[in-house]
C-alpha cells in the first residue's frame, strides 16, 4: 500500500531542474509496469532505473537478479484512487493518492464514502469539532508588533465572507472563551474572565445579553481567505503553521454605531474596533473586537483523526519536539483512519497467521 500526493501520478523526468511537461507521468508509468507486467528494455524509464541500480553497492549477481525481475515484472495487480479523508470521517479535506498492489489473486477493495451530504451518509466532521475553544485568542488591535498588512486584509475578507452573512458560524454553547462582555438590558457593561462560569451563548437570549462569538478559519497562504468553521479543515501541510482561527466578538446592537454606514464597503481591518453589523436569526449584533490565533499542534493532529492519546510532543527517546516539528510530522502523516480502513478491508480475507 502507498499514500502520496495526487501529483505522484505525474512523476516524470526532470530537465534543467524542472519537471518535463512533455514526459509527464513517464516515470510513474515505468513504476507501475515494473510492479506488474514488466518494464520493456526500450521504456524511457529503464535508463534511469539501470543507472540507479548499478550505482548501488550490491554485488553484480544481485544487480542482475533485480534487473531481470524489473524486466519480467513483479506480477502485482495494481489500483489507485484519489480519496479525501473527510469522506471517511476525518475532519480534514486532505486528498491523497492511495495505491494498493496485491499478488494473491484476491480483489482489491475500496470502501464507499461514509460521510458527506448525500443520502445515507453521515455529516462531515468539521473544524469546529477539533478546535480547542478554551484557548485564548489575542485581539488583532493594539499589538506591540502590528500584524502584517496582508494578514489584516485576509482577516477583513474572511470577516466579510464568513461573518457578515445570513448564517455565520456561532461558537458552540458553553464554550470557554477569553472574555465575555455582558450587556444586561440597560445596565453598564460587565466583563467576565475566562475562568468564570459562562452562561449559554445563543442568538436569542433571556435575562441579559451576552457577547456572541463567531468563528472562521483563515489560511495563511497566498490569497486564500479560508473557510467556514463548520466545514472540514483544509489540508495540513508539513511546512509550517498555515491555519489560524479568527473570532469576532459581538454585542447586541442598540443603535450606537461607531463604524461606518452599511452601504459602504467593508474597510480593511486596522484600528477600528466597531465597524460592522451582523444579523443572526433576526437579531442584530455589532462587532466590537476580533481575535486571532494559530491552531495548535494538538488541534491539527485531531483534524488528521489522530486519537487524543497519541504522543506528539516527545520523540521515542523522551526529547521534546518544538511546535514546528510537531506540525511537520502531522502534515507528513497518513490519516490513521484511512490507513486502518484500507488495511482492514483488504486483509479481511487473509488468514490471521499470514496477516500477522
Amino acid at each position: 500500500m502507498l499514500e502520496n500526493v495526487e501529483e505522484f501520478v505525474t512523476w516524470g523526468p526532470v530537465v534543467d531542474g524542472r519537471p518535463c511537461s512533455e514526459r509527464r507521468g513517464e516515470t510513474f508509468d515505468g513504476f507501475i509496469k515494473a510492479l506488474s507486467t514488466g518494464l520493456p528494455a526500450q521504456h524511457p524509464a529503464m535508463k534511469d532505473i539501470y543507472q540507479a541500480l548499478f550505482r548501488t553497492s550490491f554485488d553484480i549477481k544481485r544487480k542482475l537478479s533485480i534487473y531481470k525481475a524489473i524486466r519480467r515484472g513483479l506480477g502485482y495487480q495494481i489500483e489507485w484512487r484519489l480519496l479525501s479523508a473527510c469522506d471517511y470521517g476525518a475532519p480534514t479535506t486532505r486528498k491523497r493518492l492511495f495505491l494498493i498492489a496485491r499478488n494473491d489473486g484476491k480483489p482489491i477493495i475500496w470502501r464507499k464514502p461514509t460521510h458527506g451530504s448525500g443520502k445515507g451518509l453521515k455529516p462531515f466532521r468539521t473544524a469546529a469539532d477539533i478546535i480547542d475553544w478554551s484557548l485564548p485568542v489575542r485581539s488583532i488591535f493594539n499589538r506591540k508588533r502590528p500584524l502584517a498588512e496582508k494578514t489584516m486584509q485576509r482577516i477583513a475578507k474572511g470577516i466579510e465572507k464568513f461573518v457578515l452573512n445570513d448564517e455565520p458560524f456561532v461558537v458552540p454553547e458553553a464554550a470557554a472563551i477569553p472574555f465575555i462582555t455582558e450587556c444586561a438590558n440597560a445596565s453598564s457593561q460587565r466583563n467576565m474572565a475566562a475562568d468564570e462560569p459562562l452562561r449559554t451563548i445563543c442568538a436569542q437570549v433571556k435575562g441579559g445579553h451576552f457577547a456572541l462569538v463567531t468563528s472562521h478559519i483563515m489560511k495563511m497562504r497566498g490569497t486564500n481567505v479560508g473557510h467556514r468553521t463548520d466545514s472540514p479543515l483544509h489540508t495540513i501541510s508539513a511546512g509550517g503553521f498555515h491555519h489560524a482561527e479568527v473570532r469576532a466578538f459581538m454585542l447586541k446592537y442598540y443603535g450606537t454605531n461607531y463604524g461606518h454606514a452599511l452601504n459602504e464597503p467593508l474597510q480593511t481591518v486596522t484600528t477600528k474596533h466597531r465597524f460592522a453589523l451582523v444579523t443572526i436569526k433576526g437579531e442584530r449584533y455589532q462587532i466590537v473586537d476580533i481575535g486571532l490565533r494559530m491552531l495548535e499542534p494538538h488541534e491539527l493532529f485531531a483534524a488528521q483523526a489522530f486519537p487524543e492519546t497519541y504522543q506528539i510532543t516527545y520523540d521515542s527517546k523522551g526529547n521534546r519536539w518544538p511546535k514546528y516539528k510537531q506540525v511537520a510530522r502531522c502534515g507528513n502523516a497518513v490519516c490513521p483512519n484511512m490507513a486502518e480502513m484500507l488495511v482492514a478491508d483488504n486483509f479481511s480475507s487473509v488468514p490471521d497467521d499470514i496477516a500477522a
